[in-house]
């Protein structure tokens, strides 16, 4: 079957994996690291797609992040409050 390996450098010290395999790993009995990745993968995408959509750029990655992460907060929180 015909397809592509990709590999990333991790750093000795770093625990990305570990808290990878851990938040994802847990929830499902058959996990797979690699199906786990190109989901993730096209998670970010969708997010990408859809930042560029409303036109928004962020300083940073991290900046990024911060302002999805405070987005999906507010909209919780906003389903949550009895109208």
């Amino acid at each position: 079957m015909p397809g592509n390996t990709v590999g990333i450098w991790i750093g000795e010290d770093d625990d990305l994996i570990e808290r990878f395999d851990e938040a994802l790993g847990t929830k499902e009995p058959t996990y797979s690291r690699s199906e786990s990745i190109k989901d993730s993968m096209e998670f970010y995408l969708h997010i990408q797609d859809a930042l560029d959509d409303m036109d928004l750029t962020f300083p940073s990655e991290r900046d990024k992040r911060m302002w999805i992460r405070q987005a999906i907060f507010d909209r919780a929180r906003s389903e949550a409050q009895p109208e």
